[in-house]
């Protein structure tokens, strides 16, 4: 490793005055305690011509011509090109995406433009973004942690879930969907703000990672039940060959849904047992980004969740090789960037 410092303005002088004094050099390195070659190299450098004839050594234009190649040499910042800093703007701000999304989605889709997540997170961490730290609903999508710890089951609390028959236990559900190998195979959830104010039900396809969410009123099987029919007649009926929701009471009239939407069945986990529905959980986890816990659902409409489930449709996710949900559930790429 080099331990070379660069000449300061004050041996600059110096080396202007031993030069007055008649001092080459090497008489000028000793006095200063640096060695004639580095001497030699800065009068070479940041001498210029007085009237094409004389070779004049001045410090401060040493300084200034020094301080210039300094500049010269550091590391251009990628994000300073207008152009790539508008897209990571739109990506991250509009469309709510991860600096790792952004950056393998450009290398995916090929765009003249490259940049590492590290070095988004460098410039976002540096406070150099254009917009305003506190942009509308958008202000903890990247600078925030965007999951909130939940409050947890107090020992001794008794629970009601999953006391009523259920048709289809998980371990019966078809390796098909086990395995993620066909679209089709959906989980159920519902996400909840304040009390009494409303939720919003979420079906997530096991493959795709596709999203169908609605709100409703109130947190009721017959609620939650219309919606769901609703949300699946959506899709093409070969799009609908499972469902595995949680042992929650909402769910308790899933026999109007098998019913109402091509004889689906439905498989339930174990109580308790959020991991059995990863998929919908992390899903969930996403979604309380744009409908944070605890937050009044009165207000929300059926449009705000639509917007809110399209901008998650259209997120590039590692787990799909970067292509998002809407790209695997209806097999053709599109262009994001």
């Amino acid at each position: 490793m080099s331990h070379y410092e660069h000449l300061s303005i004050e041996e600059r002088e110096s080396i202007w005055e031993l030069q007055h004094e008649g001092k080459g050099p090497r008489g000028i390195g000793r006095e200063i305690g640096r060695s004639a070659s580095t001497i030699s190299r800065e009068l070479r450098r940041n001498s210029y011509l007085f009237h094409g004839k004389k070779a004049i050594y001045r410090p401060s234009t040493a300084q200034r011509k020094y301080a210039a190649r300094r500049e010269r040499c550091k590391r251009k910042v990628l994000l300073e090109d207008e152009g790539l800093q508008r897209v990571v703007e739109r990506l991250i701000i509009e469309q709510g995406w991860s600096p790792e999304q952004v950056e393998n989605r450009l290398k995916m889709e090929g765009s003249q433009y490259r940049v590492s997540y590290t070095t988004i997170y460098r410039w976002l961490y540096a406070g150099n973004y254009s917009w305003r730290p506190d942009a509308g609903r958008f202000q903890q999508m990247v600078l925030h942690l965007r999951r909130r710890g939940r409050r947890k089951g107090v020992n001794g609390e008794i629970r009601r879930q999953g006391r009523r028959n259920i048709p289809h236990h998980l371990s019966e559900r078809p390796d098909a969907a086990n395995k993620r190998e066909e679209i089709g195979h959906w989980e159920a959830d519902t996400i909840q703000g304040k009390i009494n104010s409303g939720c919003v039900v979420t079906m997530v396809d096991r493959k795709s990672r596709f999203l169908l969410g609605g709100k409703v009123d109130r947190k009721f099987a017959d609620d939650v039940t219309q919606t769901m029919s609703r949300l699946l007649s959506s899709v093409p009926p070969e799009y609908v060959k499972s469902i595995t929701p949680d042992r929650g009471t909402e769910f308790f009239a899933h026999a109007v849904v098998t019913e109402q939407v091509h004889q689906v069945p439905f498989y339930f986990p174990p109580p308790h047992a959020p991991w059995e529905r990863p998929s919908v959980e992390n899903t969930n986890g996403l979604l309380r980004q744009y409908v944070p816990a605890r937050s009044n659902l009165t207000t929300l409409t059926e449009a705000d969740v639509q917007a809110d489930v399209r901008l998650l449709n259209t997120r590039p996710r590692k787990c799909l090789g970067w292509k998002t949900p809407a790209e695997v559930f209806f097999g053709s790429l599109l262009h994001l960037t």
